[in-house]
């Protein structure tokens, strides 16, 4: 469902998550104007291929429109995971930056990890950072109980929504991370590390080439120390940087119904 109007009470209610992940302020325009022409009874309004982009189906009062036929879920789910905002993972957990970049920076002053990232190869490097982002992922949930389990057979579809949503927010989120910490490590490296220094263990000459594949092994290393790092985070702290506004205010109804029923 994107969006239902009440042509009754010339109310329209859009869910902005439902149109999807991709062209969001186009499509929400397209539906606001479907609405819109609904309520005031005018078909010449309706904008030119909404009607049938959008199907729809008569309830009371009103009308109910729906994303397009195929993949609606991904749609829906796209939209959730854009409504979070993973990009802004690595500012909204600075504890968990912080503690990565200091391991990082710790594994780079090792002369066994520069012998490490020569030999490994592209493969088990890549093998190692998957390994570390995956890691960092479920020690997020994990830690501060981000996982949603269903209270009745009937909110199981709606639990695996959110899970997925969920995973792939950080998933998104700890890449960002990694990028970041990536970027962080090579500058690092090299300011503080000697080409002949370098050349002198790995006994061949260095180009920077190597210095990519060291910043590369180093950013899996740091992630894993960022995973440590996001224990010292608080589990408001985290969810205030894995979830959009809406999602939070979800899950503080669910933790606390009796203040919910209060109100």
């Amino acid at each position: 469902m994107v969006a239902d109007v009440s042509a009754d009470h010339r109310f329209a209610l859009i869910s902005v998550a439902g149109v999807g992940g991709l062209h969001v302020e186009r499509r929400v325009r397209a539906v606001t104007e479907l609405a819109i022409a609904c309520i005031l009874g005018e078909p010449k309004l309706v904008p030119s291929g909404a009607a049938r982009r959008f199907p729809s189906a008569p309830i009371s009062g009103g009308i109910r429109y729906f994303a397009p036929s195929g993949l609606r879920r991904l749609r829906l789910l796209s939209g959730m995971v854009r409504a979070n905002r993973p990009w802004r993972l690595v500012t909204g957990l600075s504890k968990v930056l912080v503690g990565a970049f200091a391991t990082g920076a710790i594994a780079l002053a090792t002369s066994t990890i520069w012998l490490f990232a020569d030999t490994m190869g592209p493969w088990r490097t890549g093998a190692a950072t998957v390994l570390s982002i995956v890691a960092m992922v479920l020690w997020l949930i994990l830690d501060h109980g981000l996982w949603e389990r269903p209270d009745s057979p009937e909110a199981r579809d709606r639990s695996v929504l959110y899970n997925t949503a969920t995973v792939v927010t950080l998933a998104i989120g700890v890449v960002v991370l990694h990028v970041a910490l990536f970027c962080l490590v090579l500058l690092t490296a090299w300011l503080t590390l000697r080409p002949e220094v370098l050349a002198r263990t790995l006994g061949h000459d260095v180009n920077f080439s190597d210095y990519l594949t060291l910043a590369w092994l180093l950013a899996s290393i740091a992630t894993i120390g960022g995973a440590l790092g996001s224990g010292l985070e608080d589990d408001a702290a985290v969810k205030d940087a894995a979830y959009g506004v809406r999602q939070r205010q979800r899950l503080e109804e669910a933790e606390h119904p009796s203040n919910n029923e209060a109100g």
